[in-house]
């Protein structure tokens, strides 16, 4: 085992960037494994014509990269996805913090764990202490590692992706302006949020999906009816006592969700479904079972699904702490809690209740509306987007009145016109996913809402 220590040594001329350099060399490894937590353009341009020789001669690389820290930039990843290096982001809940290089090849192999990040000053000018291993071993231990991390909490990045962190980061530049008087320059600030409504409108013409998830229609609880009050509440509490008396239940641990069990479970605890079922035959009801209580209740963290196939499920502890609450209030403040399980799928490390309630505590008014939501709120992807948000929120409130009314009635005629295309009630459709979510939040503590089904637009948030 040979160890050496990289650091960027100017008294002796000696840097982590030529270290690297040195070791991009196709006639010793074929495959270079790289986890870093950000990407810069700086960095990359340091070591791009070595990397793209590598490729060129017939090698392999794989990026891990992340997004905790907004460091990463587009432009560095557009060199490398236009280069064939093989990018994957990130996405697990945790914080991802490694700074690792993995150098394989035939007869030799070589690990750079350490401080440094892909930025040139952290190649060339700061301090950093990073450590090069070379041992077959000791690589492939880690290797195991990355690979891990990369087939499972890795997402593939496209062109698509790029552009839209592009997007990301033109976004993150929003900022009121303000006339010579002091004044706002409500033309300026209408034509940013104008900006930030077209980066994600332009996926209603040019679909993004992940599994069933369409990335335009931003944050929503489930495709089914989904208000979260008092009553629905109690309904799921019922279904998922009937789900821990039931025999299978007692005797597994778990249950599958069969056409018998799903319907003996609906008529035990005597719930309706929400909506307008289209059947109401064993078998769809069973399917509706899937679609509405049990995804709910998935949804809460009350339940867990094992196994996709039956499917098979398992009550969770919130789920049973939820089943023994007697009372609204105790009801209320299990959901409260549950609420912060509520994920977007392109959003995974977005808690959107904590971000709707701070958003509440420092935007003037310290209220939410309808349209504050359904053009700038729920399309907001990461925890880190929170300063733009606020500031594009506080420039849609600052329009003057017939400025603010034109913008909604013009972008509200042109998304209706662009999602009738896809089936009659589409646009109704959406405005209601965002009536049901702003209402759900309205149900947890410290959050009120305020509105009518019959007229969503005027409906609103404030703090409790």
């Amino acid at each position: 085992m040979q160890i050496q220590l990289l650091q960027n040594d100017r008294a002796n001329n000696r840097y982590v960037h030529n270290e690297l350099t040195a070791l991009i060399n196709p006639k010793r490894f074929d495959t270079i494994e790289i986890a870093v937590s950000y990407v810069m353009n700086s960095g990359v341009g340091m070591l791009l014509p070595r990397l793209k020789s590598f490729l060129k001669e017939g090698g392999q690389i794989k990026l891990l990269f992340g997004d905790d820290f907004e460091l990463s930039e587009s432009a560095a990843l557009q060199k490398l996805f236009d280069s064939k290096v093989e990018i994957r982001l990130f996405v697990g809940n945790m914080n991802y913090h490694p700074k690792i290089w993995i150098f394989k090849g035939p007869s030799s192999a070589v690990v750079v764990v350490g401080s440094s990040n892909l930025s040139q000053p952290a190649l060339v000018t700061n301090i950093e202490a990073n450590v090069l291993i070379e041992d077959k071993e000791f690589a492939g231990i880690l290797g195991e590692s990355f690979q891990i991390l990369w087939n499972e909490f890795g997402r593939e990045i496209d062109q698509e992706w790029i552009d839209h962190y592009h997007d990301r980061e033109e976004v993150a530049k929003s900022e009121p302006r303000y006339t010579r008087e002091g004044k706002p320059d409500f033309d300026s600030n209408l034509k940013q949020v104008d900006v930030f409504i077209k980066s994600w409108w332009k996926y209603i013409k040019k679909p993004r999906k992940m599994r069933q998830s369409e990335y335009w229609r931003g944050w929503y609880i489930a495709p089914e009816p989904a208000i979260f009050d008092d009553s629905r509440l109690t309904a799921l509490q019922n279904v998922l006592t009937a789900i821990l008396d039931s025999d299978e239940y007692a005797n597994r641990g778990r249950v599958t969700i069969t056409r018998k069990f799903a319907n003996e479970v609906l008529a035990k605890a005597n719930f309706q479904f929400e909506g307008r079922p289209m059947t109401q035959s064993a078998e769809g009801r069973r399917d509706l079972f899937i679609r509405q209580p049990k995804n709910k209740l998935e949804k809460l963290g009350f339940l867990v699904e094992l196994d996709s196939n039956g499917p098979v499920v398992q009550v969770t502890d919130l789920g049973r702490q939820f089943t023994g609450a007697s009372t609204r209030s105790e009801r209320k403040h299990i959901y409260s809690k549950a609420s912060h399980n509520f994920r977007w799928a392109w959003a995974p490390k977005l808690d959107m209740v904590d971000f709707t309630t701070r958003l509440l505590k420092s935007v003037p008014t310290n209220r939410l509306q309808f349209h504050e939501f359904s053009y700038i709120i729920i399309h907001v992807f990461h925890p880190k987007m929170y300063g733009s948000t606020k500031r594009l929120v506080t420039m849609f409130k600052q329009l003057p009145d017939d400025v603010r009314n034109g913008l909604i009635s013009r972008t509200d005629r042109a998304l209706e016109k662009e999602l009738e295309r896809m089936g009659k009630g589409a646009f109704r459709h959406y405005q209601n996913k965002v009536f049901e979510l702003m209402s759900s939040f309205g149900y947890v503590e410290g959050i009120k809402f305020h509105g009518v089904k019959e007229s969503p637009l005027s409906c609103y948030l404030e703090l409790a």
